[in-house]
């Protein structure tokens, strides 16, 4: 029983962290568009 609650335990940890991963991907994703767009508008304004 030790063993299957410590596994069960560390599924869970890196199912979380996965979650997690994808969720601050996504949204350094985003940022990273925006921040494009910005230089973007920038340079056009420059031109």
């Amino acid at each position: 029983m030790k063993t299957d609650t410590s596994t069960n335990l560390m599924l869970v940890i890196f199912c979380l962290a996965l979650i997690g991963f994808v969720i601050f991907s996504s949204k350094v994703n985003v940022n990273i568009k925006a921040k494009q767009a910005l230089i973007e508008k920038s340079a056009d304004t420059k031109h």
